[in-house]
């Protein structure tokens, strides 16, 4: 009888596994700074510094689509770089997988990202 329980367990859990193994959207959030509103957001290939700016797959002034995960196959990791009004940046280094990443410019000409 234990093994009708253990299988009983087994069948209960199961969906809570393959929730487990979903991909889960990163919301990447660039931070706000005082008296500046967000312009832009660029993605690299590597740290800013390196300079391997990439070009969104798809898209326009308004809105793209970058697709990213042949920077994580080849072992290399994604960085974006948030851009402020008055010049500043902000870096965030994407260490876990996203596969894409998805830019929106609003009316109001703030930029806003999604990676997943």
């Amino acid at each position: 009888m234990w093994w009708s329980k253990a299988g009983a367990a087994l069948i209960a859990i199961l969906p809570v596994l393959a929730y487990a193994d979903a991909t889960i959207p990163l919301e990447i959030t660039c931070p706000a700074v005082p008296g500046a509103r967000q312009t832009n957001v660029q993605v690299f290939d590597g740290p800013p510094a390196d300079g391997a700016s990439l070009i969104a797959d798809s898209g326009d002034m308004h809105h793209g689509t970058w697709a990213l995960g042949y920077v994580y196959d080849s072992r290399r990791v994604v960085s974006v770089q948030c851009g402020y009004a008055d010049g500043q940046t902000r870096e965030i280094v994407l260490k876990s997988r996203a596969d894409t990443c998805s830019y929106l410019i609003d009316k109001s000409g703030s930029a806003h990202l999604s990676c997943k």
